[in-house]
């Protein structure tokens, strides 16, 4: 009985887990850049326009480089979420985690943060969802938390 336990509350945990991590997962800033351009005022994009035209045309490949970049680090952003992911998966089957594993995860978040790619609430919130379900790296994580805080 109490194994039928224990698999119910780790497969209803998990569940929880996956919920969060979809929960927590920031747009990619389409809206955000709808917005500031709805803001615009007519009178500033025809003055825009007219100063975009009046300079020289920019060679394609010079454009590609940032958006290139900024698909690398959303992709790079959604790695981070399924590593962490497989991580609470692996928790909630009576796994430990690897240590150092989840330190370079933690540290690759806090470079995504200062990409702007993810914001510092978002990863402050899962550093906070690891220290309790990972009591023995609370440590580590008041760290990175502290460092969170402080952007």
């Amino acid at each position: 009985m109490s194994w039928i336990k224990f698999t119910a509350v780790t497969t209803g945990g998990l569940i929880v887990l996956c919920l969060m991590v979809l929960f927590f997962k920031p747009e990619t800033g389409f809206l955000k850049t709808a917005v500031e351009t709805s803001k615009t005022s007519p009178n500033h994009a025809i003055t825009a326009a007219q100063e975009s035209a009046s300079q020289p045309m920019q060679n394609p490949q010079q454009n590609l480089k940032p958006l290139d970049n900024q698909t690398e680090l959303l992709r790079q952003r959604d790695q981070l979420y399924t590593e962490f992911a497989a991580i609470s998966q692996g928790l909630s089957h009576g796994q430990k985690p690897d240590i150092p594993k989840v330190e370079g995860l933690l540290q690759k978040q806090m470079q995504l943060v200062s990409t702007g790619i993810l914001s510092a609430q978002d990863a402050l919130n899962y550093c906070q969802f690891l220290r309790k379900i990972m009591p023995e790296m609370q440590s580590h994580l008041d760290g990175y938390i502290d460092q969170l805080k402080k952007m």
